[in-house]
């Protein structure tokens, strides 16, 4: 059985995608990438330089995507396969408060609401930001994701370009008009 998950990074830029074989390990296409440019990146405000971002997804090329968007961006970020992986790292002696999570909803172990729901019942993490960022798109979802503690819902496939618009609103940061034209360009 392949599963395949593809991402469009910019209508001028191919998508990524990433298919799982069973019974093999993941197989990556990240290409695409390239097509981000260093004169395209987002000159953010050095408030964004000292917000950390985690990214949950069970992807390992959503994951590179992501981290490779919100880095360019002027975040901090960290990586999870997983939300047990990533509580874990939370609660130990490395572990840093988030400012934002972006969180798959299929994730293996434990599904994303669940993970939602246990980051926002610890007081420590309470204030935790969280963004779902799913292939699934109904009424039913976003209100399980709202109930979990999520303030936004993103769908895959998704444009980098608003990945960062909703990471710089849910954060309070504003992008100035020339920000907004760079990230549209891509």
């Amino acid at each position: 059985m392949i599963k395949t998950q593809k991402v469009l990074l910019h209508p001028a830029c191919p998508s990524v995608s990433s298919s799982v074989d069973a019974g093999m390990g993941p197989s990556e296409t990240v290409g695409a990438l390239s097509c981000i440019s260093s004169r395209d990146r987002i000159n953010t405000q050095t408030v964004a330089s000292s917000r950390l971002v985690i990214v949950v997804d069970d992807s390992p090329t959503i994951r590179n995507i992501l981290e490779t968007c919100l880095s360019q961006a002027g975040f901090v970020t960290r990586t999870f396969p997983d939300g047990i992986e990533m509580m874990r790292w939370l609660t130990g002696p490395e572990g840093l408060v988030p400012d934002l999570v972006i969180l798959d909803i299929s994730l293996p172990k434990m599904d994303g609401y669940e993970v939602a729901w246990r980051l926002k019942a610890k007081p420590h993490f309470a204030h935790c930001i969280i963004v779902m960022l799913s292939r699934r798109d109904s009424v039913i979802d976003r209100l399980k994701g709202r109930l979990a503690g999520a303030t936004a819902y993103l769908t895959k496939p998704f444009q980098t370009q608003e990945l960062v618009s909703i990471v710089n609103t849910q954060l309070g940061l504003a992008l100035s008009d020339e920000q907004m034209s760079s990230c549209h360009r891509r």
